[in-house]
């Protein structure tokens, strides 16, 4: 019997679309360390609500305000984890495939235990050509360190 998945990264949590990660590299913040930069983009709770009739979303509460949208201080986890969305870019300087594939498996499994860290909006964490030759931990740690200088600021 397999059990329930618990931290998911649904398609709805990802940076899918070239224009999505353009749209960050003209109007947004950026902070990070030595070894990742982030991008991001706040967007009100609001605006998530209305982006969501933009793309034409179907169901029960297309087009509406639900009031789990506009509670406030009463979020859950799983409406916190669904106003973010990630990017991740990892070049080719970085390192081979198996490498970058594993520097993004960090960065998404360390989206998905930790989504409060992240701003509200869409992110986008971008690895500079030195990560490539850290261990996981060191990954884990520096990642940790930009999104805390990025919470700063």
């Amino acid at each position: 019997m397999k059990r329930p998945f618990v931290h998911s990264f649904p398609k709805s949590a990802r940076l899918l679309k070239p224009e999505e990660f353009n749209s960050l590299r003209d109007k947004s913040f950026s902070k990070g360390n030595r070894y990742f930069r982030l991008r991001w983009q706040l967007k009100s709770v609001v605006q998530q609500a209305g982006d969501s009739r933009a793309r034409g979303a179907r169901g029960p509460f297309s087009g509406r305000r639900t009031p789990s949208l506009l509670a406030g201080p009463a979020f859950s986890t799983t409406s916190l984890k669904e106003n973010r969305r990630l990017g991740i870019v990892v070049s080719k300087k970085v390192a081979k495939a198996n490498r970058r594939n594993l520097i993004k498996r960090i960065v998404r499994e360390y989206f998905r235990l930790h989504p409060s860290l992240f701003p509200l909006g869409d992110v986008v964490v971008i690895a500079n050509p030195v990560v490539g030759a850290l261990t996981k931990k060191e990954i884990w740690e520096y990642l940790k360190d930009a999104l805390s200088t990025s919470k700063k600021r």
